[in-house]
């Protein structure tokens, strides 16, 4: 892997009202935040089967094992295991469908909204808490997943050198000129960027991708009719991973290099799985895991449409291929 970083000049920022997503009825976050300079609160997490973890409460609970999700829109926290609508006293919540990655149905969950969360010493109000009833997520790890209540309340950084999470004031953020800035659009409030990939041969050719800590893989690029790219040969065809709504299974093999910004990773582990089965989102040509993701230190600014990004000291580990066997989630 190499990087073939160049100066430039910033891109302007622009301001984006970040849409809602009535099927699933949503409610506005409010977090408490302090005064500007440092940050929030920082949250130290864990990587776990290339995935970001961190302890989450609902109301006075226990802390609960949480996955970091850019994929997750919902305005609060999904949880896996249905033991816990009695533990956390949700049992006179209301019936819900939520879908996710997966051929299967979408899964079936009991739904209370008013909840309040805690993460890194902040308060979130007014959240909802879903909690599945399905099979398929009975067996995951960990106890939930959550995203959005985080990304969308603050500007994010993730420093996978320190492993940790640093909640920002969005008013006023601005980085250093060490982190180089990516346009970054929210397809609804999931974050989608513009990269290059060189499958086989030499030809680069442009993605429009979105990223999905939760998915412990580097790179899927989706298999469907009208896709810009050939097949690799050689692909091997194994199970990927489970999402909300049953497993997916699909070809894994290795592309030439990924171009993300101005950074090029070379001989990444690439999975092909159906869109059909992996995504919900309509004009994905692929997505991008925390296994590419880890590899720098990185910054979620949804309000000004920014990811900012600057290698790590894994930026030069090269990629294993490997089973993802823990939950999708999208």
């Amino acid at each position: 892997m190499r990087s073939e970083r160049r100066s430039s000049t910033r891109h302007e920022r622009i301001h984006a009202h970040i849409p809602i997503l009535a099927v699933l009825a949503l409610c506005v976050a409010s977090a408490s935040v302090v005064g500007a300079g440092e940050p929030v609160a920082r949250v130290k997490f864990e990587i776990q089967n290339n995935r970001i973890i961190f302890p989450m409460k609902v109301g006075d609970s226990r802390e609960l094992s949480i996955l970091l999700d850019s994929g997750a829109t919902l305005q609060g926290v999904y949880l896996f295991h249905e033991e816990l609508i009695e533990e956390l006293g949700l049992s006179d919540g209301t019936e819900q469908r939520v879908a996710g990655a997966g051929s299967g149905e979408a899964s079936r969950t009991v739904m209370k909204e008013g909840a309040t969360l805690h993460a890194g010493g902040v308060e979130f109000h007014d959240q909802q808490v879903f909690v599945s009833r399905s099979p398929q997520t009975q067996r995951f790890p960990r106890d939930g997943v959550a995203g959005y209540t985080l990304f969308g309340s603050y500007v994010v950084e993730i420093d996978y050198d320190s492993m940790t999470l640093a909640l920002h004031d969005p008013d006023g953020f601005e980085p250093d000129s060490s982190w180089e800035s990516l346009e970054m659009t929210l397809r609804p409030r999931i974050p989608w960027i513009e990269i290059s990939v060189v499958v086989a041969g030499e030809k680069e050719i442009p993605a429009s991708v979105y990223i999905d800590l939760a998915a412990g893989d580097a790179l899927l690029l989706l298999v469907k009719p009208e896709m810009k790219f050939e097949l690799p040969e050689g692909l091997e065809q194994r199970y990927i991973g489970t999402g909300l709504s049953g497993d997916i299974h699909g070809g894994i093999g290795r592309v030439r290099s990924v171009k993300i910004g101005p950074y090029r990773l070379e001989n990444v582990v690439t999975a092909f799985p159906p869109a059909e089965v992996r995504s919900k989102q309509e004009g994905a040509d692929g997505i991008i895991g925390n296994d590419l993701m880890r590899r720098f230190n990185v910054i979620f600014d949804y309000g000004n449409e920014r990811l900012y990004l600057k290698p790590n000291r894994h930026f030069e580990t090269p990629f294993e291929l490997e089973s993802a066997t823990a939950p999708v989630n999208r």
